[in-house]
């Protein structure tokens, strides 16, 4: 979390940006059975409301804020 004092420090861009990463994780939480349907054991990003699906690793090359999550098939399964 983050303090007062730091976020006074903050740049206009940076509290932009991290108000960004916020929206797109609610978004990916509020989206999450969707992405299941679609993407099923598979990693995707997110950046602006925008999913990205399979191109996790184009996400990580440009090192922008992407939210990256891995999408569970949410299959039932039993461990014995």
């Amino acid at each position: 979390m983050i303090n007062k004092n730091e976020y006074l420090k903050m740049t206009k861009y940076e509290v932009l940006s991290m108000f960004s990463v916020i929206k797109d994780f609610n978004w990916l939480n509020s989206h999450y059975s969707e992405l299941q349907k679609i993407y099923p054991n598979m990693y995707v990003a997110v950046k602006d409301v925008k999913e990205f699906g399979k191109v996790y690793d184009e996400a990580r090359k440009k090192g922008e804020n992407f939210i990256m999550d891995y999408i569970l098939s949410g299959d039932l399964f039993v461990l014995i």
